[in-house]
């Protein structure tokens, strides 16, 4: 019996582009709004606004990683939603025990029922856990390979907003006042005699702006035929990795999710070891 031709991966486009358009549109408002930025009366709003913002990155990471371990289980969509809203209020109970006995009953009740907490946090969460739980019903396909680009793109996005916020910021500050130091010491001086704060907003705008483009990059890549072929996600290079200081037990992690990720993608048999998610982890 002549063996079937392999299928060769191909690349989604239209995958890629749905993918990719909510990130590249939330950049393009961010560009919008360093154009026209002004702190002026609604200064206050843009602070906490772009403070919620991390909080927000990291807890949708976090979230995608739960979804992708529902497709990971997927039996029937009722089994799938079920075990995904479990898992999530599973989270938010463990949030609440950890903010009682770290912050205080108070400071948390006061935290649950500020108006601008549940603005700025409370609603776009609870639209991302229904968007993904309204995904799980109607999902159709195969589950494994949609386990397989879910939980990759959850550990890319959990390493892209780590990068985004503890490493690039203080990388390119440096340089910045590197560079007016050189150039334009008297200026710098200045500055730091009457510090206005106001000319950072452009380039913080700026900087939001190229960090959804790079997630749109993230979200677009699990769609690829790279990704079809190696089951590598693009955060999962060793140099990126290091710089992420990862311990040798997450190195082996992150191998073992690429072997798990290309069985899956290739319909090949998985590996008798699960692979859990790693975003899920308290860093």
């Amino acid at each position: 019996m002549v063996a079937e031709p392999r299928q060769i991966p191909a690349t989604n486009v239209s995958a890629m582009l749905l993918a990719s358009a909510v990130p590249l549109a939330v950049a393009a408002g961010f560009v919008q709004s360093a154009r026209a930025a002004q702190w002026g009366a609604p200064a206050e709003n843009w602070t906490w606004g772009l403070l919620a913002l991390v909080p927000l990155e990291f807890v949708r990471a976090i979230v995608l990683s739960n979804l992708g371990d529902a497709f990971r289980d997927y039996q029937n969509p009722q089994h799938a939603v079920r075990k995904f809203l479990a898992s999530i209020g599973s989270l938010v109970v463990m949030a609440l025990v950890w903010g009682v006995f770290n912050i205080g009953p108070g400071a948390v009740f006061a935290l649950l029922t500020n108006a601008r907490a549940y603005h700025l946090l409370g609603i776009p969460l609870f639209v991302l856990v229904a968007d993904c739980a309204v995904t799980l019903y109607f999902f159709r396909g195969d589950a494994r390979i949609e386990a397989a680009r879910v939980q990759a793109a959850a550990d890319d996005a959990d390493d892209w907003v780590f990068l985004a916020t503890f490493y690039l910021p203080p990388l390119l500050l440096a340089s910045f006042l590197a560079y007016l130091a050189g150039r334009h010491s008297a200026a710098l001086s200045a500055w730091f005699d009457h510090p206005d704060t106001a000319i950072f907003l452009p380039a913080v705008f700026l900087y939001c702006a190229a960090y959804f483009c790079g997630k749109a990059i993230l979200c677009a890549r699990v769609h690829t035929a790279r990704f079809d072929e190696t089951g590598e996600r693009l955060l999962g290079a060793g140099w990126i990795q290091g710089l992420l200081m990862r311990s040798k037990r997450e190195r082996a992690k992150e191998l073992e999710a690429v072997r798990f990720r290309k069985a899956a993608l290739s319909g090949s048999p998985l590996p008798s070891v699960g692979v859990r998610p790693r975003t899920a982890r308290v860093r």
